[in-house]
């Protein structure tokens, strides 16, 4: 009389086989994702792209009662290709944080640029304290506190 396995032994065995090829299969597609994203920040290192806000340009406005946009000149020096995905950040006078809802154009060229962004909510009137901007692809930051800078720019309410 020969002996089975029994099937509570079986389903043991299964489940944890299942479990295990999951976890390769999961860590070699993390480890992949890994080294495509450290690719992509080496790539945009070693291009030497980066971004320059030329702060006398900064003019923060509302274009209506509930709607802020800020005009800025950039300047995306160092390579010859586009960067794409712009996004702008700003600490108003009162530190509340604001995120950019809209950049138009939301990519910049080699060179000068002139970008208009919608802010997500109204700013506090008045001086800068933070502003940064950055792009998705290449990945480029660049970021200026009045702290260091002094004047960064200002919000204040349309005379039109």
């Amino acid at each position: 009389m020969k002996k089975a396995i029994s099937p509570l032994l079986a389903a043991v065995i299964l489940v944890a086989l299942v479990i295990s090829v999951a976890f390769i299969v999961s860590s070699a597609i993390s480890g992949m994702a890994q080294r495509q994203a450290a690719t992509a920040s080496e790539t945009a290192q070693a291009s030497g792209a980066m971004l320059q806000i030329d702060l006398n340009s900064v003019t923060c406005t509302n274009i209506t009662p509930t709607q802020w946009q800020m005009e800025m000149v950039v300047r995306l020096l160092g390579t010859t290709k586009n960067a794409t995905g712009v996004s702008v950040v700003i600490k108003d006078v009162n530190g509340n944080l604001i995120t950019s809802s809209s950049v138009n154009p939301n990519y910049l060229e080699p060179g000068v640029n002139v970008i208009k962004a919608n802010l997500s909510s109204a700013p506090s009137q008045g001086s800068l304290q933070y502003l940064a901007i950055s792009t998705e692809s290449p990945s480029i930051y660049a970021e200026y506190s009045s702290e260091t800078f002094g004047n960064i720019g200002s919000c204040s309410e349309s005379t039109s």
